[in-house]
């Protein structure tokens, strides 16, 4: 679930890099100096590595997106990301149930903050797990 979660729902969109020699990439010539943007978001959706990529599939298996970027780029927090998000979800899981989108209050994103899109407000209906302590419920 987190993994596809990462790669279909991707919130680093657009890095912006400085070309460092003129050179010709697909047909379009670039100068040293220019900036370009690459749209990182869309290799997640490249139907060799993940087809019906526009399906949401948490049985995806290789799942290889690129949230966390690749090579030297590669972001060092990435385990650890995942685990937070691994344990946060097997707390929520544990402690609620019935978990869903509040249908009349849809998720709404930052306006652009640089290359990253944000979540604002994310509203979520559920009912504690009955039997459980109430500071524990809460305190997660």
């Amino acid at each position: 679930f987190i993994e596809e979660t990462l790669r279909y729902d991707f919130t680093m969109i657009n890095p912006w890099r400085t070309v460092r020699h003129d050179t010709v990439f697909n047909g379009h010539e670039l100068k040293a100096g220019q900036y370009v943007m690459a749209w990182i978001a869309a290799a997640n959706f490249d139907e060799t590595y993940f087809p019906h990529s526009e399906q949401f599939d948490i049985r995806r298996s290789p799942n290889p997106h690129l949230m966390f970027g690749y090579g030297v780029h590669a972001c060092l927090g990435n385990p650890l990301a995942r685990l937070e998000g691994r344990i946060a979800l097997e707390r929520i899981i544990a402690h609620f149930s019935e978990l869903r989108l509040d249908p009349e209050n849809p998720v709404q994103y930052m306006d652009q903050m640089g290359s990253a899109r944000l979540i604002q407000s994310l509203d979520i209906l559920f009912k504690p797990i009955l039997g459980q302590d109430i500071l524990d419920t809460y305190l997660l």
